[in-house]
């Protein structure tokens, strides 16, 4: 079974750094707690504020029904976090493992 990776990367408002890392801190205790999911935050370093969520699924199941388990609390979530990211640009990427 391959696991995948799942990435969102993104610039925040310099401005709005703190309530970005509040932010960052709900959704990584909802994902954990809610929905158990591995999810975390990184920051690039030397780039300040340019920042990627990470998920990590087991299996390739697991990422395809991910969303389907989208609720209320998530919506809200993602809508606090297009408050903060610059320009409104969010690149994604999906990495699978590969083992032979």
């Amino acid at each position: 079974m391959a696991r995948i990776i799942f990435t969102t990367a993104y610039q925040v408002h310099p401005a709005l750094r703190a309530s970005y890392l509040s932010l960052a801190d709900d959704m990584k205790k909802y994902f954990l707690d809610q929905k158990n999911i591995d999810f975390s935050v990184y920051e690039q370093q030397g780039k300040e504020n340019n920042f990627s969520e990470v998920f990590i699924f087991e299996t390739e199941e697991e990422f395809e029904t991910y969303e389907d388990g989208k609720d209320e609390q998530w919506k809200q979530l993602e809508h606090r976090l297009e408050e903060y990211v610059l320009d409104g640009k969010m690149q994604y990427s999906v990495l699978v493992e590969r083992v032979e």
